[in-house]
């Protein structure tokens, strides 16, 4: 059981800055006998003089006392991370916030976090805005969207506070009915003689079909779609493979066809998926509270994966 109070090593560390028991209760706005106390009890634990007293001019650390305010320094420092956690968890903080991602994102991801989002902080409304990178981007700096998820791509952090949600890679999609689709890992040379159903994008950086093309593997396109769930039932229905970085939830497509997500002996590309909002807007608890939310759902699905 604790014999000392986190009160009693504040006193402690104020009146080591301070250099006088004095001052020290100036500061705190407390009587001297309180800080005398406070010393005298620490001491007693420690079976030591933490402070040496010389009358009329204060108070200078022992190199036992020295040690000790130290360690009574990390001891309050990590009091106050709990308080701001617990501060972080109050429930009636209130208010409405804006995630910009991409489609793909906010298939897999959007449900997840609206229901984490309302079990914790049940007051904060959140909105998805869907769109291309270099739209949702405009809408960030213009202040119309308060975050934007988004992969880490040709980022320039600069001017941003950024959090990584989680690390993914690319995994092959492709049809239950495939005869690869009972395998654990496939290799790219698999996927030679198979077409290709592309999702068009305009995120930053090269596609997967750039990466293909870079190892050797020119696939014909058989289809393409912006929308990833016309791009799943494409594939669905044989038309060919495609990469995704999750597993989703649900394998089965719109049009009923079962699909299955198979990692790389070599993975073709790692990415991490960001939190992205203007430079000081992570010090509002709304918005920490928020990607605190996107990071547990994120985290979530890559263990899975």
């Amino acid at each position: 059981m604790l014999r000392f109070t986190l009160r009693q090593l504040s006193y402690f560390r104020a009146t080591a800055a301070l250099g006088s028991i004095a001052s020290a209760a100036k500061e705190l706005g407390v009587s001297t006998a309180a800080i005398s106390a406070a010393i005298d009890n620490l001491e007693a634990i420690a079976g030591t003089r933490l402070f040496n007293r010389f009358p009329a001019h204060g108070v200078k650390l022992t190199p036992s006392g020295e040690i000790l305010e130290q360690m009574a320094r990390g001891v309050l420092a990590e009091a106050e991370k709990w308080a701001q956690g617990a501060r972080n968890l109050r429930t009636d903080a209130g208010g409405k916030v804006q995630i910009g991602t991409y489609l793909a994102l906010v298939y897999v991801f959007a449900i997840p976090i609206l229901m984490r989002n309302r079990e914790i902080w049940p007051k904060v409304e959140l909105d998805f805005v869907e769109s291309s990178h270099p739209n949702l981007l405009e809408q960030l700096n213009k202040g119309h969207i308060d975050i934007m998820m988004l992969y880490d791509l040709c980022f320039e952090r600069e001017g941003y506070d950024v959090v990584d949600l989680a690390k993914v890679e690319a995994k092959v999609v492709l049809p239950a009915s495939s005869p690869l689709a009972g395998r654990k890992r496939l290799a790219l040379g698999d996927l030679e003689g198979l077409s290709y159903v592309r999702l068009d994008r305009e995120i930053p950086g090269r596609t997967m079909l750039d990466l293909l093309y870079a190892r050797g593997i020119k696939p014909p396109i058989a289809f393409s779609s912006s929308s990833y769930e016309l791009v799943r039932s494409a594939v669905g229905k044989g038309l060919g493979f495609t990469f995704s970085m999750f597993q989703p939830h649900n394998a089965i497509t719109y049009q009923g066809d079962r699909l299955v997500c198979i990692p790389l002996e070599e993975p073709l590309q790692q990415v991490r998926i960001i939190a992205a909002c203007r430079k000081g807007r992570l010090q509002e608890d709304i918005i920490r509270n928020v990607i605190s939310s996107c990071r547990h759902v994120l985290e979530a699905a890559d263990s899975r994966n």
